[in-house]
C-alpha cells in the first residue's frame, strides 16, 4: 500500500490545484480528490498521514465522509 502524505478532498478544482501545489512546494507528497465519494476510494486504496477536507461535498457532507473514512481506517489496522 502506497503512503502520501495529504489527501486533499475539495470539489473546487481551483482551490484544490492551489493546496496541491503549495504542498509539493513544501515538500510533501499529496493526491487530489473532487468529491467525497473519489476521497473514500483514495482512504480505501492509500494511507494519509492528514486529510485536508471541504465540508460542502455535492453528494456526501464532509462529515459523512469522515465518519465513512474512520470506519475504514478502523477495519484497516
Amino acid at each position: 500500500m502506497e503512503n502520501y502524505d495529504v489527501l486533499i478532498v475539495d470539489d473546487d478544482t481551483d482551490i484544490n490545484n492551489m493546496v496541491s501545489d503549495a504542498l509539493k512546494k513544501s515538500g510533501y507528497t499529496s493526491m487530489q480528490a473532487f468529491s467525497g465519494t473519489e476521497g473514500i476510494f483514495a482512504v480505501k486504496m492509500y494511507k494519509f498521514k492528514i486529510i485536508i477536507l471541504d465540508l460542502m461535498l455535492p453528494g456526501m457532507s464532509g462529515e459523512e465522509f469522515i465518519q465513512k473514512s474512520r470506519e475504514i481506517v478502523k477495519i484497516n489496522r
